[in-house]
């Protein structure tokens, strides 16, 4: 074997064997916890370099988060409510999650547990997920309009464009929470879903 083989072996065998911490990336990223089908996800925070804004959905349960870096490979994660003041923002300041990020092979690996903390907002078991190819991550984006349906849940919802206020309308038609609504954007790509309906004096628009 000559010199240039030996080393592409070492180098292949080297990275079977070991995970290197690396940084946190947008996208959507598909994993399991006990058992259960699990996402996560994540978009950047404008200006906040190393904070992301992430949603982990399990079956018909989400839970936003903010993401924030702590050394290289590991986050803290914070949950995030609507607040009494119609803001989007955190109740308890203390993590909830921690989030580890690996590359194993080729593929980046996300691991996230307890932190053991107070804080009990959100989901608290492991999960794990897996990314294989860069290619294959969605993007976040912030707003999309258009008629939404879901055969499985028997769902249809039907989202107008924004205005410039961050507002948008939204008609569910079927499933088990329907009527008017308006998606108001509190932080980017997150919205608050407020009840409205039609009064003698115009709209009006509930918590």
């Amino acid at each position: 074997m000559n010199k240039s083989k030996l080393a592409l072996a070492l180098l292949s065998a080297f990275y079977a064997v070991t995970s290197f911490a690396v940084d946190l990336a947008p996208g959507t990223y598909r994993g399991t916890s006990l058992k259960d089908d699990v996402s996560i996800y994540v978009k950047g925070v404008p200006g906040r370099k190393g904070s992301f804004f992430a949603v982990i959905t399990k079956d018909e349960t989400g839970f936003a988060y903010l993401v924030d870096k702590f050394h290289s490979g590991k986050y803290g994660m914070i949950p995030l409510q609507a607040l009494d003041n119609n803001v989007i923002g955190a109740s308890n300041h203390s993590p909830s999650l921690v989030l580890t990020v690996t590359k194993d092979k080729f593929t980046d690996q996300i691991t996230i547990v307890s932190n053991k903390s107070d804080n009990t907002i959100g989901f608290n078991t492991q999960m794990s997920f897996k990314l294989k190819d860069k290619s294959h991550r969605s993007e976040w984006v912030d707003h999309l309009q258009g008629t939404f349906s879901s055969k499985e849940n028997k769902r249809a919802a039907t989202l107008t464009a924004q205005d410039v206020n961050g507002e948008s309308s939204l008609s569910i038609k079927t499933g088990d929470a329907p009527g008017d609504y308006i998606l108001r954007e509190v932080r980017p790509g997150i919205h608050l879903v407020l009840r409205s309906s039609l009064t003698t004096t115009g709209i009006e628009v509930t918590e």
